[in-house]
C-alpha cells in the first residue's frame, strides 16, 4: 500500500518541530547556567521592545561589625578628642537614634567634673545641641588640648619602677601622646630639641647611654624623637623579651649540689671530725 504523501509531509514537519523546541530548550538551559554567575539583569522601559538593560543591584548583605566600646570620659582634656571623635561616630551621627536618645547616651558616658557640669540641663531632644556645645567649648579647645600633652611630655619624672612592664607602661604612654599630637596636626618632629631629652630622662641610664651610642654611630640627632621613638620601643621590647627568657630558665625545683647528685648513698662529711693516728705498739 502507498503511503500518503501529505501525511509522511506532516510527521516530517512535527519531528522538524519536535527538534526544533528541544534545541531552543537546550540552548536557554545553557544560557542560565553560563550566566548563573553574574547579577540577573532587568529590562527598564514602558515598552517590551526597549533597548535599555540595567544590571540589577545586589541583594543587600547583613555583616555584623565588632562592637566599638567608648569609653567613659572623666573630664582629663587631652582624651576630649579621642572620646569625641568615637562617640560622634557612633551616636551623633547616626540616623537612626533620636535626639532624645543621642543626649541619653551622651550623659550616660560624662563622668566626674564634666558630668555635674551639665547635671543642670534637663534630659530632652530640644537641650541636646546646647549639652553638646558646652562640653565641646570646655574641652574641646584643640590650643588647650596640646598644651596639655605638651605639659604631661615635659615634666616626665624618672621611672622608679624598673620592671619591664613599667617601662612598656611609660613608652607607651609617650607614644600615645606624641600621636595624639600628630593627629591633632602637630609636627611633633620639630618639638624633638625640647621633647626627646625629656623623654629620654625618664627611662634609666643604661637606655639613655645606649641611645647616645646608637645615635652617634647611625649618624642620627639625638633630637631626632621619631628615631628615638623606634629605639625606645625596641629596647623596651628587647628588655622583656630577655625578662621572659630569663624567666623561663630559672628551674621550678631546687639545684642539689653535684656531690648529692652522684652520690646518692654517700653520707654527709663532717667537717669536725678528727682524724687519729695510730701508733705502733712499743
Amino acid at each position: 500500500m502507498q503511503e500518503d504523501p501529505v501525511k509522511g509531509t506532516e510527521n516530517s514537519l512535527s519531528s522538524c518541530l519536535a527538534f526544533c523546541i528541544q534545541t531552543i530548550c537546550f540552548m536557554e538551559k545553557n544560557k542560565a547556567n553560563t550566566s548563573a554567575d553574574i547579577l540577573p539583569c532587568r529590562r527598564i522601559g514602558s515598552s517590551p521592545t526597549s533597548d535599555s538593560i540595567h544590571y540589577a543591584s545586589p541583594p543587600n548583605v547583613t555583616v555584623k561589625l565588632p562592637t566599638v566600646n567608648i569609653n567613659t570620659f572623666y573630664g582629663e582634656i587631652e582624651e576630649f578628642h579621642s572620646f569625641w571623635q568615637r562617640f560622634e561616630n557612633c551616636i551623633d551621627k547616626n540616623e537612626s537614634l533620636s535626639q532624645i536618645d543621642k543626649h541619653v547616651f551622651l550623659r550616660g558616658y560624662l563622668d566626674a567634673e564634666e558630668k555635674r557640669l551639665v547635671d543642670g540641663i534637663s534630659i530632652t531632644a530640644d537641650t541636646y545641641t546646647m549639652t553638646k556645645e558646652i562640653l565641646k567649648s570646655k574641652y574641646g579647645n584643640k590650643d588647650k588640648i596640646i598644651q596639655a600633652h605638651l605639659d604631661y611630655l615635659e615634666n616626665l619624672t624618672p621611672i622608679k619602677d624598673l620592671s619591664p612592664s613599667a617601662l612598656n607602661e611609660l613608652y607607651m604612654d609617650c607614644n600615645r601622646r606624641l600621636q595624639a599630637l600628630d593627629a591633632l596636626g602637630e609636627k611633633t618632629q620639630s618639638y624633638g630639641r625640647i621633647l626627646a631629652p625629656k623623654i629620654l630622662r625618664a627611662f634609666p641610664h643604661e637606655i639613655c647611654r645606649n641611645w647616645i651610642v646608637y645615635a652617634k654611630r647611625e649618624n642620627l640627632a639625638e633630637s631626632d624623637i621619631t628615631k628615638l621613638m623606634k629605639f625606645l620601643s625596641e629596647e623596651v621590647e628587647g628588655t622583656i623579651t630577655a625578662n621572659n627568657i630569663k624567666g623561663s630558665l630559672v628551674p621550678s625545683y631546687p639545684i642539689k649540689s653535684s656531690l648529692e647528685n652522684f652520690n646518692v648513698h654517700s653520707r654527709p662529711i663532717s667537717k669536725d671530725k678528727k682524724n687519729f693516728s695510730f701508733l705502733p705498739f712499743l
